[in-house]
């Protein structure tokens, strides 16, 4: 558990011993790696992480593959066609071991991806390098809704209360580990299902869109306590009207300000739940639902709307949360989507 005094990255804590040796060994590797990774998998950040920080000559000669499943390679795609999921690790294991041990082969770069919604694996160059471009989709509090263009009203907002003892249940997490059967894209309950969830709808997509990357969500919010943290989760909403989770973040308020600044209860101020990297197919005619709240358990450890470390809080207390949109606090999120005919191409 870290102290109060090594919250952030750049602690002396975080820049020694083991979590420094993490940091520097894939930049020491010298040898041929085959990374298996998973979009659910609770590891799949620190993957991406090791994967960018491997030493790039090594990186010329290593495999990343990242599927549609969790930790234990299960598919967690739920209601959805996984026909080429390819799933198997002892035949991953043994193709790589055959190739490198047996063959005496020098493997060359390889980025492989699963693409949930379409059951097709795509291939890639580099990851960074993949030909992405970033759509925006604004939020509008006075109609639950996501627009494309900023929202006409200078200021609009909705509000809801968080009571810590009472949090929002994981139901189709990214990174949970003990409660796997949450993990995944899973059938989400309807919109605003609770008074402490706030869903925001887009229009039904006129054209099919892939998402790929990193999807931001920036909010400007408010609460009447010293601290609290904010959730943003992302979802497909099918024609049908049923609800599939695709990612969740959070962000606090106090981590949000320069450091070593209290925050003013009642003060206006933006926060941003950054997600770990997804690929994902959102077919035309689907919408996009944004669901904002102050909670996410057991994926994320409660909250307690008190100042200092998240981890060491022994009293909890009930905050009163605002969210803010329109022109002169303009939320929105930012959604990384492939570009079709790149040099990401179908495996």
């Amino acid at each position: 558990m870290r102290s109060l005094s090594n919250e952030y990255q750049e602690d002396e804590y975080w820049q020694q011993g083991w979590w420094k040796q993490l940091r520097e060994i894939p930049y020491r590797v010298e040898i041929p790696l085959y990374i298996l990774s998973g979009w659910y998998d609770h590891h799949h950040e620190s993957t991406m992480k090791t994967w960018s920080r491997l030493n790039p000559e090594a990186r010329k000669m290593s495999w990343l593959e990242i599927g549609g499943w969790n930790h234990g390679l299960q598919p967690v795609l739920q209601d959805k066609k996984v026909e080429n999921i390819e799933n198997v690790e002892a035949v991953k294991a043994l193709t790589w071991f055959e190739m490198t041990l047996k063959k005496k082969q020098i493997p060359e770069e390889k980025i492989r991806y699963y693409v949930p919604g379409k059951d097709c694996w795509m291939e890639a160059d580099s990851w960074e390098n993949i030909r992405r471009q970033e759509q925006i989709f604004y939020l509008d509090a006075c109609h639950r809704s996501i627009h494309r263009t900023p929202v006409d009203l200078q200021i609009s907002s909705c509000s809801y209360t968080f009571d810590p003892v009472d949090p929002v249940p994981t139901n189709g997490g990214d990174c949970t580990l003990a409660s796997w059967s949450k993990t995944g894209s899973l059938l989400q309950e309807k919109p605003n299902w609770r008074e402490d969830v706030i869903s925001f709808m887009s229009d039904t997509l006129e054209k099919d869109m892939i998402i790929n990357g990193k999807i931001e969500v920036e909010l400007w919010v408010k609460t009447d306590c010293e601290n609290t943290a904010f959730f943003a989760s992302i979802d497909e909403m099918t024609p049908a009207g049923k609800s599939y989770h695709i990612r969740t973040s959070a962000a606090t308020i106090c981590h949000e300000l320069p450091r070593g600044e209290r925050y003013i209860p009642g003060t206006p101020v933006k926060v941003v739940a950054d997600m770990s990297d997804i690929c994902y197919a959102l077919p035309k005619g689907s919408r996009i639902r944004i669901d904002v709240t102050s909670s996410d358990f057991p994926q994320y450890h409660v909250h307690s709307n008190q100042p200092g470390n998240w981890a060491q809080a022994t009293k909890n207390v009930i905050a009163h949360q605002t969210i803010l949109t329109g022109k002169e606090y303009s939320s929105f999120v930012k959604i990384p989507c492939l570009v079709l005919n790149s040099n990401a191409s179908s495996a």
